[in-house]
Order: C-alpha cells, then structure tokens, then sequence
C-alpha cells in the first residue's frame, strides 16, 4: 500500500512522539516542538545556499543547502531568559530532501509545556565553524536565519509542536576577503591619483 501524504505526516508525528517517550525527557515538566522544516500538509520551509563568488569556484545558480557542507540549529528565546537556547547543529538531508533538516524532538530544559517561545533556525556553511557564532564570526557571509516564529511548547504524551508559519529564506554567498596584494595595488592606485591631482 502507497504512503498517502496525510499518511507520512501521522507516521513522522508518530515517530517523533515516541522517540519523547522513549527517554526524550527528564525528570520534571519539560515543554518540547519539533525540529523539521519539512512537515508535509504544515511546513514548507526550504533553505537555499546562494553560492560561492570566490575566486576559482564554480559559477552556479543558486541551490538548496545540501549534506554535511551546512548545518543548521534553532535558538530558542524563553521569556525571562537572557541568552537563547541552542539546539545542536544538524547537517542537512540530500537529493530530494535537500533543502530541509530530518525531524528532530527537541525538549528545553526547565520550560514547561504551555510556555510560547520564540524560534528562529541558523544555517551557515559547515566550513566556516561548528556554531552559528563561529560563521558570523568569520565576516565573509555564508550564514542566513529564518524569521522568528512563536511557538507554543507541548508536554508529553502530546506530540511536539511543529513550527508553523516557518518561512523559506537563503544561506548568503561567501564573500571574499581581498587579498593583501590587492589592497596594496588598491592604496597604490589611490597614492598615484592623488599626487596627480596636486
């Protein structure tokens, strides 16, 4: 018998249920929602990797973030609390799957279910830090997030809550760094044209 849509979606909740019950969480009321942008008939969030416009890379179109060259984790602000917390990083699925992250139940420790948070997903090229902090750090683009959403946490045995109203958004191409020769020549060029002028 074919998986329906309506289908997939029941077996994923499914999944995602048990694996919360299994030992997803610890003692003490913990809220929890579902790390997935892809649910089907509920999220239809691709991320997109505008490419790389570094000197010898390949010229391309735009593409979905694909395998472990990206990763991608939530930070989840709860009212009161400062510094958001973070899920750890997860690659991103391949071939038809691109684009989006496999499911994942995420509890937040010491927020009960009932509690609305505030989510927004990272992503970021692999290649520039295991964080999302690390790539922003570097200075040279290649990272992206989605819009903020609010979220309502769920507590066990309730499935957890999906992030509806998740919107598509893009990875920003890596920026070059000039080299140090350039910028030389760059000041060089500048020198001359001033000295011309006087």
């Amino acid at each position: 018998m074919a998986r329906t849509p309506d289908m997939k979606l029941r077996i994923q909740a499914l999944g995602v249920a048990a694996l919360l019950l299994d030992g997803g969480f610890s003692a003490g009321a913990q809220g929890a929602l579902t790390f997935a942008n892809r649910v089907v008939g509920v999220i239809d969030a691709p991320v997109t990797y505008l490419g790389d416009v570094r000197p010898g890379a390949p010229l391309g179109s735009a593409a979905l973030a694909a395998g472990p060259n990206f990763l991608a984790q939530l930070a989840i602000v709860i009212p009161g609390v400062l510094d958001p917390h973070l899920t750890p990083p997860q690659p991103f699925r391949t071939g038809s799957a691109a684009g989006y992250v496999s499911a994942t139940a995420v509890t937040v420790p010491g927020v009960p279910g009932g509690t609305t948070v505030t989510v927004t997903m990272l992503a970021w090229a692999a290649e520039l830090g295991s964080s999302y902090s690390e790539a922003v750090a570097k200075g040279i683009a290649s990272f992206g997030q989605s819009s903020p959403i609010n979220v309502t946490l769920v507590e066990p045995p309730g499935v957890p809550s999906f992030l509806v109203g998740l919107q598509p958004f893009n990875i920003a191409a890596i920026i070059p760094e000039p080299s140090a020769g350039l910028l030389g020549l760059a000041g060089a060029g500048m020198l001359l044209l001033c000295r011309r002028r006087r």
